[in-house]
Formats: structure tokens, sequence, C-alpha cells
């Protein structure tokens, strides 16, 4: 028994050092500093069901194009979406997870997102990690829905079926 919890100590003090390590290692961090807008193209339906006035959704997919000038951004978003709405008020949440296959770069960009719903529109925040390419980067995003009647150009095959602003900052630790 005493020995389990020296060990599950360790493994925490482990695990703590490994987190601090990686703060460490972004605070010199170099910044650069982006904007972008990411149209959606299609959704795959994932689980829905109503419970009282929330209506909850799991799994499901989205597939947007980022539409950007940085080769580091443009391409593929592929978005897994979980949602609780409040259909009586306009009011929720959302999260899931993301994978941003680029055009012009070896690389992704895969991560975690949330968001708040406020009157039916929503805007959030997604931390995602660099693959391939982009190893040892991390990007920090904000994003709101914008209306569709905003966007420049339909990168989409077909009507797209919603937008959002971007703003990112992508953080390179700092080289010794």
């Amino acid at each position: 028994m005493m020995n389990s919890r020296f060990r599950l100590a360790g493994i925490a003090a482990a695990l703590l050092l490994l987190v601090l390590l990686t703060g460490v290692a972004f605070a010199d961090a170099e910044k650069t500093t982006f904007e972008w807008i990411e149209v959606g193209c299609a959704i795959t339906p994932g689980q829905v069901w109503q419970s009282g006035n929330v209506l909850h959704v799991r799994d499901e997919v989205h597939t947007a194009i980022v539409l950007s000038d940085e080769p580091l951004l443009r391409g593929t978003n592929t978005i897994v979406s979980n949602v609780n709405l409040n259909l009586k008020n306009g009011t929720g949440t959302g999260y899931g997870t993301l994978r941003a296959e680029l055009d012009a770069v070896d690389g992704a960009w895969e991560g975690r997102w949330s968001f708040q719903i406020e009157d039916g529109l929503f805007e959030g925040r997604a931390v995602s990690e660099g693959t391939g390419e982009l190893r040892g980067k991390r990007l920090h995003s904000t994003f709101e829905q914008i209306p569709l009647s905003e966007l420049d150009e339909n990168p989409c095959p077909g009507a797209p079926v919603g937008a959002h602003a971007v703003r990112g900052v992508m953080l390179e630790p700092a080289s010794n």
C-alpha cells in the first residue's frame, strides 16, 4: 500500500515536472500573430438528442477550408464537435478536437477547442500542436462566428455552411 502511494506520488511529480518544463520552453518562445478565415463546407451528422430544452450533439464532423496567405495555416480542417444548446434561450457550450491538414507544408495542426454560445452565435478558443514540419510549434487561437455575407470568396464545392474569423499566435520554442 505504501509503495503504491510513493509510486503514484512519483508519477504525479514527473507529470508536474513535464508540464513545468513545457511551460518554460514556451516562456521565451518566438511569437508570430496571424488572422485567417475558416469556411465550413460540409457537416457529417453525429448523435443528436434532446432533453428538455437542451439539444445535445456528439461527434459531429465538420470539414472546413482555411483561407490564409500564410502557408503554415492554409489547408483543410477536420473538426469533431460536441455541443449542448439551450433551444429556449440560445445559450450553450461546445468542445471538441481538430486536425488541420496543410496544403503547402508537410505537417498538420492537431488540437482541442471549446466555445460559448450566446444568442445563437459562438466564440471560443483553440490550442493546437504542430506535427511534421510544424513539430515543436504551438498555435493558440480565438474564433468567432461571422455572417456568410462577409466572405470574399467561397472555397467550398457547394454552398458554405458557416464561417468564422480566427486570430492566433504561433509559438516556437526559443533555441538555446
